[in-house]
């Protein structure tokens, strides 16, 4: 929800920094989703009824598709406009890269999420502010 701010203190575009927004709280939701429903789900259901749940379909691949999506296009471009404008390092926008790409062809939530965790770090770490003259 802070990315879009610091649109104001860096060179990047509100716009990308918005979508990199929605990217990593896709990844939470994805996250919180199978670190607290789940586990509720199996104290309520069968072992056989459980396994059932794990087999992927259509409704599995719609809930994943956002954070696919989404992290595909806006860590992607959060990460060239950053590398482009000079913003911060270019490993961190290289790991950010690494992170919209995996989210695309995996989604597994916790490599996007790790890799997008360190991404950001870096490239916070490494932010270079406009100058005002």
């Amino acid at each position: 929800m802070t990315l879009p701010g610091l649109s104001a203190a860096t060179r990047l575009p509100r716009w990308s920094l918005a979508l990199a927004g929605l990217a990593a709280a896709f990844t939470a939701v994805s996250a919180w989703t199978f670190g607290t429903v789940l586990p509720h789900l199996a104290g309520h259901v069968s072992p056989a009824q459980f396994e059932e749940l794990g087999h992927p379909d259509f409704l599995l691949m719609l809930f994943r598709l956002p954070m696919q999506a989404l992290g595909l296009v806006g860590f992607i471009a959060l990460a060239v406009s950053g590398w482009r404008r000079r913003a911060f390092s270019r490993g961190a926008a290289v790991v950010l890269i690494l992170a919209g790409v995996a989210g695309a062809l995996t989604g597994w939530w916790a490599v996007v999420g790790l890799l997008a965790g360190v991404a950001m770090a870096w490239a916070a770490r490494t932010a270079k502010a406009t100058q005002d003259s």
